[in-house]
This record gives structure tokens, C-alpha cells and sequence, in this order.
């Protein structure tokens, strides 16, 4: 639905968007203050009298943080998507429609599928209300696991969302810059990689070796809430899924304006009839 901000024509679901994408600048914008708090020193191994280098954060509020604002991001992509469908739905299936409308997501296209082509006890089956938007979601949205790549992730994150926090998590830890010299004063240029140690990060030298520069801490935060999200990068992942959402609603967009049909939108589409619930997406 169109609604005018400032006397100007905006879309619902690009209002979400741009809520959406200022909530990731401002996870990246944490991310990078997180890695800006980087201490680090040299200190001498307690047992083998070696140098040992030690890097670690004092930024102890990020996780917090990027917590909420993780939770924040996420919502707003999904309800772009409820915007989305529940405008497409009031136009092709009017009598059908609700204000509980959401897009139907599902874990298998099966699943899908035979949402779309069952009928319930007092319901139509939108597939037969309106074989367009039923072939569309089913064929070009994809809103179930292993179709398009980012609503069924939002989909499931947003739940998660709404009864606990999404945790971000260190992943792996990366010293760049660092330069060791050893006994003839020959430079070393390298770097550590830690994929399991957590803060502070430790890095031990042989005899002989001293550290000329403790280089630059940086690390690697996901999203860890099961096999799903294992790997999901913050804020890398977020803003691909936004630019995927993106293309999902102007497809919307343009189912829309031509009926369905990919023609210039002349010929409406006869979509709907009088019952009261079907197409709400509930589960």
C-alpha cells in the first residue's frame, strides 16, 4: 500500500527497507567500533621466559548491542515481505484477504504447494482463486527452505527473534600487521588465525624471537542459532539478504502493475470470491 510521508508517495514496504539498512550500517558501524577498542601488549611468558603477545577488547557492550539491533534488522525485511504479499493478496484475492495476512513461508515446496492448492473447511484453495499468484509465489518467490536464499532464513530468525535474542558469537580471530625479528634482527612479517581460542588472544614465540609490531586484532562475528545460521556473517550476510528482499518485492511490484500477466496491465485478472480467511499465511 501506498501512503504519501511528507507529501510524497512512498511504498510500506520501502519504508521497511531503508529501516532495515540503516539497522545493518549501524551493526557494521558497531562492528567496527568493537575492533577499534583492540588492545594489545608484550609480556613475558611466565614459565619459559618468551614473549608472548596478547590482544583483546575492551569494548565489553557490542554483543549487547549488535543483540538487539540484529533483532531489528531482521523484522523489518520480514514485514517488507508481509507488505508485500497482503498488497497482492487485497488486489488479486480482495475477498480472501485479512488484516493477519503474512506470506506464506514453508519448509519444503511441497509444503508450499499444497497450501496453495488446498482447500480448507470453509476456504478455497488460492490456487484455484488465482492460479497467477498462486504459480507466482510457488515458481518465482520461492518463500521455502532451499528457494530464494534469504526469506526463509529471515523468516525463521524473526521468529527466533520474537521469543529470544539472536546471539552473535566470535567465529575466528585474525593479528594482521604483526612482525617478529629473530636473533639477527631479520623482520618477520606474518599473522596469527585463531578459529577456537576466545579473548583475550595469545600468541607465544620460540626463544630467540621478539615482537617489532603487535599488528591489528580483527575478528569474525555470526549468528549462531543451529545449523541454520551457522556461518550467517554480520553484517556481510544482512545486507546480501537485503538486496535479495529488494528484488523479491519489486517482483511484487511488477506482478502487480500488469495483473499478472506481463502485459501493460489492461485486463484485470478475475481473482477472489467470498470467503473470509483463505490466504492469510497462517500456519
Amino acid at each position: 500500500m501506498d501512503n504519501k510521508v511528507l507529501g510524497e508517495p512512498v511504498s510500506d514496504w520501502n519504508l521497511k527497507i531503508e529501516r532495515a539498512n540503516q539497522h545493518i550500517s549501524d551493526i557494521e558501524a558497531r562492528v567496527i567500533a568493537l575492533h577499534n577498542s583492540d588492545t594489545s601488549r608484550v609480556e613475558i611468558h611466565p614459565q619459559f621466559g618468551t614473549e608472548r603477545l596478547i590482544h583483546e577488547f575492551t569494548d565489553a557492550e557490542a554483543f549487547r548491542n549488535l543483540a538487539v539491533m540484529l533483532g531489528d534488522a531482521v523484522h523489518n525485511l520480514n514485514c517488507a515481505l508481509d507488505y508485500v504479499w497482503w498488497r497482492a493478496a487485497k488486489r488479486f484475492i480482495p475477498t480472501v484477504n485479512s488484516e493477519r495476512t503474512k506470506l506464506p513461508v514453508r519448509e519444503t515446496v511441497e509444503e508450499l504447494e499444497g497450501w496453495l492448492k488446498g482447500a480448507g473447511k470453509k476456504t478455497p484453495a488460492i490456487h484455484s482463486l488465482c492460479p497467477a499468484l498462486s504459480n507466482f509465489l510457488l515458481n518465482q518467490v520461492r518463500p521455502y527452505r532451499g528457494g530464494n536464499h534469504a526469506i526463509w532464513p529471515i523468516h525463521v530468525l524473526d521468529n527466533i527473534d520474537k521469543h529470544r535474542l539472536l546471539i552473535p558469537v566470535l567465529s575466528s580471530a585474525y593479528i594482521e600487521g604483526m612482525v617478529v625479528v629473530d636473533e639477527d634482527g631479520e623482520p618477520w612479517h606474518g599473522f596469527g588465525v585463531s578459529n577456537f581460542q576466545r579473548p583475550p588472544y595469545v600468541v607465544d614465540l620460540a626463544a630467540g624471537l621478539h615482537f617489532k609490531e603487535k599488528g591489528k586484532l580483527t575478528v569474525g562475528i555470526i549468528v549462531k542459532n543451529g545449523k541454520l545460521t551457522h556461518g550467517l556473517r554480520i553484517p556481510f550476510t544482512l545486507s546480501h539478504y537485503s538486496k535479495l528482499i529488494v528484488e523479491v518485492v519489486e517482483a511484487f511490484e511488477a506482478f502487480n502493475e500488469t495483473d499478472g500477466l506481463g502485459g501493460s496491465g489492461g485486463t484485470r485478472t478475475k481473482c477472489g470470491d467470498s470467503s473470509p480467511s483463505a490466504g492469510s499465511g497462517e500456519e
